[in-house]
């Protein structure tokens, strides 16, 4: 299978992605690999968040696999991989996903073989990289996705690993984020305009402050959150699909979002709200002090992601996932589904917020909005499969 060429016209419209191949057999086990992980990381964050808000049930044993570690060394991490490597095969590094969710996964028992399948995955998804860059000729782009996977695998192998020091878990979260972020602003990247290269080198400091602050010590989290405002700011700005929205608007005569195709419309309206759960989780981290100390950390993660991480993936996956299944695109995405799923997040932020004044209400947007949030996310992406094949 030949690399898909990333020049420009040869993008998805709105998101400046390459059009994707269906994946190998060997990439389609390593998405299994990557769903296995999330049904880890949903059992045991219902069955922590149950265990720590006053439920009968016993906690989690300090072997099993922290919940972080499923969900952002598993799951997302190859999720990146896969979409990657489906736009630029992999050939004999066909591996580097299996070993680096393997190692994510058991790292915190301490063993060897697990920091070394860490480490040996990152190797392996550096030299994917670097084969991209001799490839398309484009740079940008796979060099953030160095740092990024640099960044988690550095959170992940710390001592605690993601859920030690606020700072580190973080750092883990924004490995993502700025794999997200590059995505964004890879349209406009090939051009010569200053501003999206700004904030393209914005992204390596913002990853080089997460850095230092999880090797020397922890940084004050108004500083990190003020860095993040400002640097998600900036790709907000120089979004190319956001700019194209804004532009139809304004050429569209009395036009409203309404006026673009449905699934555009929608796209547009998702890009926004991940913005701006993204703002939120700035907003907070600036605020920390003045948050509830009990739930400070649930908010900040729960804004950055299920809010931005995963409102992303609901917007790109009536892109993606027809693509990856081999089949036509979709023209419609499963509105209702994603606004529930919307609904449960703000639900469970303000289970958080309200912790001190009404602990029954924090108690029970645990573990219950885990599940719905779950059968939300399922049942949105089954609805998109079944879109596909019916088209086909």
């Amino acid at each position: 299978m030949k690399p898909v060429s990333e020049a420009p016209g040869t993008s998805i419209p709105f998101f400046g992605m390459p059009p994707l191949r269906a994946p190998s057999p060997a990439l389609r086990v390593a998405m299994m690999v990557g769903v296995t992980c999330f049904l880890g990381a949903v059992l045991t964050g219902i069955w922590r968040m149950a265990a720590t808000r006053g439920f009968p049930v016993s906690p989690v044993p300090t072997e099993w696999p922290p919940h972080g570690h499923w969900m952002v060394g598993g799951f997302l991490a190859v999720l990146i991989m896969v979409e990657r490597m489906a736009t630029l095969p992999p050939g004999w590094l066909t591996w580097v996903p299996f070993v680096y969710a393997l190692g994510a996964v058991t790292v915190h028992t301490g063993w060897a073989v697990a920091r070394s399948a860490v480490i040996l995955g990152f190797l392996g998804w550096t030299l994917h990289r670097v084969r991209a860059i001799r490839v398309y000729r484009t740079p940008e782009k796979p060099l953030i996705e160095v740092a990024a996977l640099g960044l988690l695998t550095l959170a992940v192998m710390r001592p605690g690993g993601l859920t030690g020091r606020p700072d580190v878990a973080l750092a883990g979260l924004e490995a993502i984020v700025s794999i997200i972020a590059v995505e964004r602003l890879e349209l406009l990247l090939r051009g010569r305009a200053f501003g999206p290269r700004a904030t393209w080198a914005g992204l390596f400091g913002w990853m080089a402050l997460l850095a230092g602050s999880v090797l020397w010590g922890p940084l004050p989290l108004p500083i990190l959150g003020l860095a993040t405002v400002l640097v998600m700011g900036g790709v907000l700005v120089h979004d190319a699909a956001v700019r194209a929205a804004v532009r139809v608007f304004r050429e569209a005569t009395g036009s409203a979002p309404g006026s673009l195709p449905p699934l555009y419309g929608f796209l547009t309206r998702a890009l926004l709200l991940a913005y701006a759960w993204m703002g939120l989780g700035g907003a907070l981290l600036v605020g920390w002090d003045a948050l509830p100390p009990a739930t400070a950390k649930d908010m900040v993660y729960h804004a950055v992601g299920l809010g931005f991480i995963f409102t992303m993936i609901l917007a790109h996956a009536p892109v993606i996932l027809p693509a990856v299944l081999g089949g036509p695109p979709v023209r419609r995405a499963p509105v209702g589904l994603f606004w529930l799923f919307q609904g449960t997040t703000v639900l469970r932020l303000v289970g958080d917020v309200t912790v001190a004044k009404a602990p029954a209400l924090w108690a029970w947007t645990g573990w219950p909005t885990g599940l719905l949030h779950t059968v939300f996310f399922a049942l949105y992406m089954v609805t998109l499969a079944h879109q596909v094949h019916s088209r086909r």
